[in-house]
């Protein structure tokens, strides 16, 4: 029966960590439901954004660019209903923080940029859908996202006291 058993929850302290949890979870191509009290904006994201605001001392930025741009591009073309609070919107507007991002790795993203990452996150293409909460749940200084599949279920936390973030992580078993 060990053989068969998986982690329940799983640490990521740092983006390489949380794009291999995320990627048994995107894998294959499906329909699900993303709920994110602050918006999930890694689907938005595009080369030249992700050059423009990873920090440049950053260790093997180039091989990082690279895994983080495949990953987002996976993330782009899976047929997610994405549940999003406008007051988390509106945070991100005023701040310019990815909170899907350690803070340590990436400069706050100037208005232009922000405007148009809103515009693709509100619009977003390949089936993909955007429901907007008309009043908040919880909490937008905790950063909490939950993604629901056919195949797989995550809910993903970050810790306030560093740059970790917690995965529990659903799956049938057998």
């Amino acid at each position: 029966h060990r053989n068969r058993c998986r982690s329940l929850i799983g640490c990521q302290r740092n983006l390489e960590e949380q794009m291999m949890d995320m990627k048994n979870i995107v894998k294959s191509k499906y329909s699900g439901y993303c709920f994110n009290m602050p918006p999930c904006f890694m689907y938005t994201l595009t080369r030249p954004l992700i050059e423009k605001y990873l920090v440049p001392d950053i260790s093997s930025r180039d091989l990082l660019i690279e895994k983080v741009v495949a990953y987002c591009h996976t993330l782009s073309t899976q047929k997610l209903t994405y549940i999003l609070s406008m007051d988390g919107v509106l945070k991100f507007l005023d701040t310019g923080v990815i909170p899907e991002f350690s803070r340590d790795l990436y400069r706050p993203v100037e208005w232009e940029d922000r405007i148009d990452m809103i515009r693709r996150q509100l619009h977003p293409e390949k089936g993909s859908t955007v429901k907007i909460l008309k009043q908040p749940i919880g909490s937008l200084e905790n950063y909490i996202s939950m993604v629901v599949t056919p195949e797989h279920g995550t809910l993903r936390f970050n810790v306030p006291t560093g740059n970790l973030f917690l995965n529990l992580m659903l799956e049938e078993s057998g």
